[in-house]
């Protein structure tokens, strides 16, 4: 019996593909790439580092009345433009056959002999994955490549594979490693080996990172360094379409003043939880969210802090800014993913109560 169970790790890696006889993506080995691509200087992933500095260094500016200091711009995202032609550029750098490409209103994909290239045509958020292999690779006892292997194996993949991307402020955000942990028919435990390692990047905007599900570019790869999985949900900013500061920009004792009524409309009895992280940064949608501007938000974690609760952790995002015409950009935004929600509701199908 196979248990499978993730396990946060501090290293980063993504890995380069060819391009098999048949269409299919494939690698060489990763043992001598990675010699020959390591770095002089090794990178440690920021985690939520970056975040918390940046909400700790505008909570004290605001304590210390130096709040006019502080400038952040406000950007537009560029329209995502032809996702079909983007899809088959990616495919060609890939090394995919494009002979299955297919459109539906929601996205644009290429599969074929266990692989998918998949972008979202709304929000430009792409996949690739091979599904052979995707959380399905042999588990190893401990990792064989070092961490900065898997460093210099990832920058090599974003360079070559994903030059969009790598044109962005990329930083080493965090990695997992993905686990088996082994039983025998009698459940006595056998034990644990490593089977795929994922890995992410995030972005830098003016000082800040971006936060959020999106604003990210991940990859799943092979113990070995093969890469089997990637997803980007980076996009290129348009221009600034303007610049708060000083008043325009929320107290961040404010902000959580918000965030916690915001909690507490919902039902959530604050007095069962504890803020366990407080950050700011440009807050960013996941792969589906439709946006058009960037702009820095609070975001408030809450842990249970009682034996009435068990693991709901909740979160609170608050925009820093006041300014009414980019708060009202915000709300468009909102009300355009809320009705791309609601749309997707009506789609699928009742669950079967039978």
């Amino acid at each position: 019996m196979r248990k499978n169970i993730v396990v946060g790790l501090v290293l980063v890696g993504l890995t380069g593909m060819g391009c098999a006889d048949k269409g299919e993506p494939s690698v060489s080995p990763a043992s001598t790439s990675a010699q020959t691509l390591a770095t002089s200087v090794a990178e440690t992933p920021d985690q939520d580092t970056l975040a918390t500095q940046a909400y700790a260094r505008v909570q004290r500016e605001f304590v210390a009345g130096r709040s006019a200091s502080l400038r952040y711009p406000i950007y537009t995202l560029r329209p995502v433009g032809d996702a079909t032609e983007q899809v088959r550029e990616r495919a060609r750098v890939l090394g995919l056959d494009t002979q299955t490409l297919k459109k539906t209103e929601q996205d644009v994909s290429v599969t074929g002999n266990g692989w998918e290239l998949r972008m979202d045509a709304r929000s430009g958020a792409e996949m690739f994955l091979d599904k052979t292999r995707f959380h399905a690779s042999p588990g190893v006892a401990a990792l064989p490549l070092k961490e900065s292997d898997y460093i210099a194996l990832a920058r090599a993949h974003v360079r070559r594979k994903l030059p969009e991307a790598a044109a962005h402020d990329l930083r080493p955000y965090r990695v997992r490693r993905y686990m088996n942990d082994m039983t025998d028919p009698k459940g006595n435990r056998v034990g644990a080996t490593v089977y795929q390692v994922a890995v992410a990047f995030h972005e830098q905007l003016a000082g800040l990172p971006v936060i959020g599900a999106g604003g990210k570019v991940a990859v799943h790869l092979t113990p070995a360094g093969e890469v089997i999985s990637h997803e980007a949900t980076v996009r290129d900013t348009a221009q600034r379409f303007a610049e708060v500061s000083g008043q325009q920009l929320l107290a961040p004792d404010d902000a959580r003043r918000r965030a916690e009524d915001q909690l507490t409309a919902q039902g959530v009895n604050l007095a069962d939880y504890v803020l366990t992280r407080a950050e700011l940064g440009y807050y960013r949608l996941g792969r589906h969210g439709l946006q058009s501007v960037l702009a820095p938000h609070y975001a408030y974690f809450y842990e249970p802090a009682s034996t009435r609760v068990v693991g709901k952790k909740r979160l609170a995002v608050i925009p820093a800014v006041t300014d009414p015409a980019v708060l009202e950009r915000l709300r468009q935004d909102e009300r355009e993913d809320a009705t791309r929600k609601a749309d997707f509701r009506s789609r699928v199908a009742p669950p079967d109560s039978k």
